[in-house]
């Protein structure tokens, strides 16, 4: 996206409330909070924080912006500050560079002219083990030259699935957060997350030149005015948006996406990471060791030729129709009047047609009624799954890596069971039937299971993985079971196993679904002449295990009508893998995922047959 495309991204949305006193916003996180207690990623009941170590580093997190802005001084600090930058020292900064390359200049034109392309007006970044010089892997850093060789020199075309950077560990199908921006040349980025650590991503994009979108999570007016205040003073160039949040109190805005705009292609992002340095496998300081990792996926889409735009483009996919009804309802183009210069005209620029082969899972927040409630939660994902021609009518196996765990029970594992399979998700149609249909949604048949366990498999860590890993108990912080939870009769313990990473003394935050459905039972057909090898299939994105991720099914009092609530905004894609009767998970997945398994399969269990605990979960509160 050039920048003729998007002069209207760095309008600020209008706001009623100006004349209110503002409780928080960018620039109270110019008065650093003290370590703020990252806990778990949603909250399904209300335990209480535990307190990290003073390692942990001082991300911002929706739940301590009201904090931060408490801490500051009265007045606050000037908008000539703003993501942990001063604007005043950086202009003196650029000065001084400008009058440097200058004097240079008379001497060594070629080298002045490179330095001038380079610079792009920052602060050196954290520290040089987390931004030493990239080696020449497949996550290079070459550009498509132009949109005649875009089929050619994009370096993702059909996606791929990555693992995050880790200092210390073989570079092998890893990806560092600089190789993703690439921000050089980047135009205009889209970033959602739950958490972010300013500081640090000031470092990673090039604010001067670049329009930044950010979603967020705010759920106060007076704090939404004044972050858009604070946005509007520091550059034209910034905007914020904020997803509305209506599933109840422990609702988060938890997706996390990256929409990369660049001259050439559009990459998409959707990483299971925050946006901190922790998560992206940075040290938090020198000499300190990576402590987590989280997996990535990402496509790039080649601009079309401007020949060929009109007000429709022919390329959209499922994927692509889904993804802007998802970027509708979380309202990214609020306050933008001409329509040719939205987030979702300008995707309309791009070429969707190798995403095919991928489909797009959210989780609105908020009720949904009829047929909105069958294309988000999990009845989306049995959407999804449909819409790939991978439903499938006899038995699956299914491998859950989750970093946390809410109030799992055997009903939600048949919910999640049947929509895997692409099994339809039936709303109640009466008060009385409501429980009814919740039963008949989890209820198996048709596989020769005994019991759902048998073939539902969640990893997640043990106590001893989590106090042997490289950053300790004090890492595990957005890695979350409460022990209510767990300690229930209600709770499948048997499908627990110990989610430990291939990549030694690494704690994983990704959430990843393996599914490999089997041929002992009958299989739909692909097509109508020919039945086709069941094939698996991986979902990658911000979803745990949890049901303020996937949503839950009711009957709504009010509006005498069947509802599925979700109460976090989530994000995720569906990936085709290979053939997937009587083979392992190496076997079916191996190539996607890079030739390298993300954790130990089989994993060990943590409860035994008989339910006895053989290792202690990662439990907290009790």
């Amino acid at each position: 996206m050039d920048d003729s495309d998007y002069e209207a991204l760095s309008d600020t949305e209008s706001d009623s409330d100006t004349n209110k006193a503002p409780s928080a916003g960018l620039k109270s996180l110019q008065e650093k909070p003290e370590v703020i207690d990252l806990v778990n990623d949603e909250k399904e009941s209300a335990p209480k924080a535990s307190k990290r170590s003073n390692s942990v580093e001082k991300a911002i997190t929706p739940a301590s912006v009201s904090s931060a802005a408490s801490k500051s001084p009265a007045g606050g600090l000037g908008p000539s500050t703003f993501l942990g930058l001063d604007r005043k020292k950086m202009e003196q900064e650029r000065l001084a560079r400008q009058k440097a390359r200058k004097r240079t200049a008379e001497t060594e034109p070629e080298r002045a002219a490179k330095v001038s392309k380079m610079d792009t007006g920052f602060v050196q970044t954290l520290n040089h083990q987390a931004n030493s010089p990239m080696p020449s892997t497949k996550a290079s850093t070459t550009q498509p030259q132009s949109t005649d060789q875009a089929s050619t020199s994009l370096q993702f075309p059909d996606g791929a699935i990555k693992r995050t950077w880790a200092l210390g560990h073989p570079r092998k199908n890893d990806i560092k957060i600089e190789e993703i921006l690439q921000k050089q040349d980047l135009n205009v980025a889209l970033i959602s997350s739950w958490q972010l650590d300013w500081d640090w991503l000031g470092n990673k994009l090039d604010l001067q030149k670049t329009k930044v979108i950010m979603c967020l999570e705010c759920k106060n007016e007076e704090d939404k005015a004044q972050w858009r205040r604070d946005a509007s003073e520091w550059s034209k160039l910034l905007r914020v948006c904020f997803p509305p949040i209506n599933g109840g109190i422990y609702s988060h805005m938890h997706s996390k996406l990256m929409l990369l705009f660049h001259k050439d292609f559009l990459r998409v992002v959707v990483p299971t990471a925050n946006l901190t340095k922790f998560d992206w496998g940075e040290p938090l300081g020198i000499g300190k060791p990576s402590c987590i990792e989280n997996i990535v996926f990402l496509i790039d889409l080649p601009r079309l030729p401007e020949t060929s735009l009109d007000t429709s483009n022919p390329t959209l996919t499922p994927f692509a129709h889904t993804l802007m009804k998802f970027l509708h309802h979380m309202e990214v183009d609020a306050g933008i009047e001409n329509d040719s210069q939205t987030v979702l005209n300008g995707l309309l620029k791009f070429d969707f047609t190798r995403t095919k082969h991928i489909a797009l899972v959210h989780s609105i927040s908020g009720a949904h009624y009829g047929k909105d409630s069958e294309l988000t939660g999990y009845p989306g994902l049995s959407n999804a799954v449909r819409e790939l021609s991978l439903q499938h009518q006899g038995p699956i196996e299914v491998d859950y890596a989750t970093a946390s765990l809410g109030q799992l029970n055997e009903e939600m594992l048949g919910n999640m069971y049947q929509v895997l399979r692409g099994g339809l998700v039936e709303l109640p149609s009466s008060a009385a039937s409501s429980a009814a249909t919740k039963k008949k949604n989890a209820t198996v048949s048709g596989d020769g299971a005994k019991n759902i366990q048998d073939r539902f498999r969640v990893y997640f860590p043990s106590c001893n993985t989590v106090q042997s890993s490289a950053g300790g108990t004090p890492s595990a912080g957005t890695i979350f079971l409460p022990h209510k939870a767990y300690s229930s009769d209600s709770f499948p313990k048997r499908c627990l196993r110990d989610h430990v990473s291939t990549r030694p003394c690494l704690l994983s935050h990704s959430k990843m679904i393996f599914v490999r459905p089997q041929t002992t039972g009958a299989p739909q057909k692909a097509s109508k002449s020919k039945a086709t090898p069941p094939k698996g299939f991986v979902y990658i994105g911000s979803a745990n295990l949890s049901q303020n991720a996937w949503g839950n099914v009711t009957w709504d009092r009010k509006e005498k009508q069947g509802k599925l609530t979700c109460g976090n905004w989530e994000l995720g894609v569906l990936v085709k893998a290979g053939e997937s009767n009587g083979k392992g998970l190496q076997e079916v997945f191996g190539e996607i995922m890079g030739g390298d398994f993300p954790f130990e399969v089989p994993g060990a269990r943590l409860v035994n047959e008989q339910g006895n605990e053989v290792m202690k979960p990662w439990v907290q509160g009790g």
